[in-house]
C-alpha cells in the first residue's frame, strides 16, 4: 500500500507558533441555502467575512502565524483516502462530521461537544437525534456481523473526542483501528496511538497555538458553537454559545488573549452579519429565527435569548452592540 504521506496533496505543516483556522463556511452555508431553497452568498461576500477573520487574528496574535485551510480542499483527499482505505479492505466508514466524508461514508454518528448545566464539556448527540448511545447501538445492529469500522472526522486536537466515541463503539463490540482525519496536533495523534488506532491524518498541524474551524467564530453558521445540553425542543432552535463574546470564552476555547477577545467578537458578529445580510439581499427575504428551526443541518440560537427579537440580523445587531459598549470602542473593520 502506498504510504499516508506519498498519498496526500496537502503538505504537513509544523509551525513553531501558528494558528490554525480551518474555513469551513463555504460549504456549512451552502447546505444551509439548499436545505432551504435559497440563493447562497456571493463569493465576494465570503471573501469578506473570511478577510475580516483572519484580520482579527493576525492582530490578535502578533508575529505568530495564522494558517487558513480551506475545508473543501481537505474533504477532497479525506474522501480519497477512504475510498482506497474502503477498496482495499471493505470495512465499513463511519463520519462524525458532516463536512468530512460524507459523501464516501457508510454511517454517521451526529456528535458534539456540548456544555452541561455546571458548565463542564462532553461528549453530547447534535440537536435533533438520538443519544450517542443509542446511535452507537443502531450502528452496531447495522453492521450485519461486521465488527470493525473506520472512523472519519475533522481533526483531532486532544483526541479527547474521539476517545469518548471509540471507547463507546469497543463497548458495544465494534472495533476501530483507524482513523482518518483532516488536522491532528502531535498531542492528538499519540492519545490515538495509546488506544491502538491508527491515524491517517491529511495536514499534521504539529503543536499550534490552537486550531478553530471558522463555524465557531461565527454565530448563524451552521453547527456553529459549543450546544448547551437540554437546549433542544421541537419547533424552537437549540442554544449554543460560540467562541466569541459576549456569550462564549474565546480566551479557553480559542486561546484567545483576554485583551484580544473583543476584537476577534467583533470580527465574528460582523462576518455573521454580512453573510446574513447576504443571503437575505439576494432571496428578498427578512431572515427570521424560525426560518432556522427542525433543519437537517444544526443552526442554533447564541446564547442568551432575547425573546422580543425575531429577526437573525436584530439578534446580531444586539449581541454585537453589548460588545461594543463593554470595551468602549469599537474594532476597525
Amino acid at each position: 500500500m502506498t504510504s499516508t504521506k506519498e498519498k496526500l496533496a496537502c503538505p504537513e505543516t509544523e509551525p513553531i507558533s501558528s494558528f490554525i483556522l480551518t474555513w469551513d463556511i463555504v460549504p456549512l452555508v451552502g447546505r444551509l441555502c439548499r436545505e432551504k431553497g435559497w440563493n447562497p452568498p456571493s463569493q465576494e461576500t465570503f471573501e469578506l467575512a473570511k478577510n475580516v477573520i483572519t484580520r482579527s487574528l493576525s492582530e490578535t496574535f502578533g508575529d505568530s502565524k495564522i494558517i487558513l485551510i480551506d475545508a473543501d480542499t481537505i474533504n477532497i483527499e479525506i474522501e480519497r483516502t477512504v475510498l482506497t482505505l474502503k477498496n482495499e479492505k471493505k470495512i465499513p466508514t463511519v463520519t462524525m462530521d458532516p463536512v468530512y466524508g460524507a459523501v464516501t461514508a457508510d454511517y454517521a454518528l451526529n456528535t458534539t461537544r456540548g456544555l452541561t448545566d455546571d458548565g463542564s464539556i462532553e461528549e453530547i448527540a447534535r440537536p435533533g437525534y438520538p443519544t450517542i448511545g443509542e446511535q452507537i447501538r443502531a450502528l452496531s445492529q447495522s453492521l450485519n456481523g461486521k465488527r470493525e469500522v473506520y472512523l472519519v472526522d475533522a481533526g483531532a486536537f486532544s483526541g479527547g473526542s474521539l476517545r469518548t466515541i471509540i471507547e463507546l463503539l469497543r463497548s458495544q463490540n465494534v472495533e476501530v483501528k483507524t482513523v482518518t482525519l483532516g488536522f491532528a496536533t502531535k498531542e492528538g495523534q499519540r492519545a490515538l496511538w495509546n488506544m491502538g488506532v491508527r491515524p491517517l491524518v491529511i495536514n499534521d498541524i504539529g503543536n499550534p497555538i490552537d486550531w478553530v474551524e471558522a463555524r465557531d467564530f461565527i454565530p448563524f453558521i451552521p453547527l456553529c458553537g459549543r450546544v448547551i445540553k437540554n437546549s433542544v425542543q421541537p419547533g424552537k432552535l437549540s442554544i449554543a454559545l460560540p467562541y466569541i463574546l459576549p456569550e462564549g470564552n474565546p480566551s479557553d476555547w480559542a486561546s484567545i488573549p483576554p485583551q484580544k477577545g473583543n476584537l476577534v467578537s467583533m470580527a465574528g458578529w460582523n462576518a455573521s452579519e454580512m453573510i446574513m445580510k447576504d443571503i437575505q439581499n439576494r432571496n428578498g427575504i427578512t431572515l427570521k429565527l424560525t426560518d432556522f428551526v427542525d433543519l437537517p443541518v444544526r443552526v442554533s440560537y447564541p446564547g442568551s435569548l432575547i425573546p422580543e427579537l425575531t429577526d437573525v440580523l436584530d439578534v446580531i445587531n444586539t449581541k454585537r452592540q453589548l460588545v461594543i459598549d463593554s470595551s468602549n470602542k469599537i474594532p476597525n473593520r
